[in-house]
């Protein structure tokens, strides 16, 4: 896709369901990052960028079943459908002052799986009915909240403190922090768009 006049990009931002324009946002916003230093297996020229970077990935809803099986736990069809949208080409999604777990063009669920196995806390968090999918500001796990939910489709966001863990007082907040994932995600498309973190 060639380099869109400014006029248009909010025309096709408009046509785009919310995962795209996070992703589109992102990799726009990214783009002279990436294709400077960018070392995986594909080629990504300033011509075929956002065609390369915006491909829907390989993934069903059928590779996560391992993965619930295993924690018990199944993921909201919202979050999959994020994680469908597009690939991240490096391991950590990163914006500021947050890593997210997205789908990981080389091992699509390592960055998943990091933190539902590896992280001190996980299997904590994953008792509670907490899915950590992301950590802000280096203390807050990012978590799909399951507990009570009537919405199956789609979950709120709430964190899980680190330093509260640690000092064994109550690590997840009172409040969710996001009413779903998907305003989530909108919230911090806004953020790229505007710069405003």
């Amino acid at each position: 896709m060639p380099k869109l006049p400014e006029f248009i990009q909010p025309l096709l931002l408009y046509f785009m369901n919310i995962y795209e324009k996070f992703f589109y946002s992102y990799y726009d916003d990214h783009k002279d990052f990436l294709l400077r230093f960018y070392q995986g297996p594909l080629k990504m020229t300033a011509e075929n960028y956002h065609n390369l970077v915006m491909q829907k990935t390989a993934l069903q809803n059928s590779d996560f079943d391992r993965i619930e099986k295993k924690i018990k736990l199944k993921f909201p069809q919202e979050y999959k459908n994020f994680f469908f949208t597009a690939y991240s080409y490096d391991r950590h999604f990163q914006l500021p002052g947050l890593t997210l777990a997205a789908a990981w063009y080389d091992n699509p669920f390592e960055e998943l799986n990091n933190f539902l196995f590896e992280q001190a806390f996980s299997k904590k968090m994953l008792k509670q009915k907490l899915i950590p999918i992301g950590f802000y500001n280096d203390n807050f796990y990012v978590c799909l909240d399951l507990r009570n939910t009537p919405n199956k489709y789609d979950v709120a966001i709430t964190y899980f403190d680190l330093d509260n863990a640690v000092w064994k007082k109550k690590p997840i907040l009172e409040e969710n922090v996001y009413p779903s994932f998907a305003k989530f995600i909108e919230y911090y498309t806004n953020c790229i768009i505007t710069r405003s973190y």
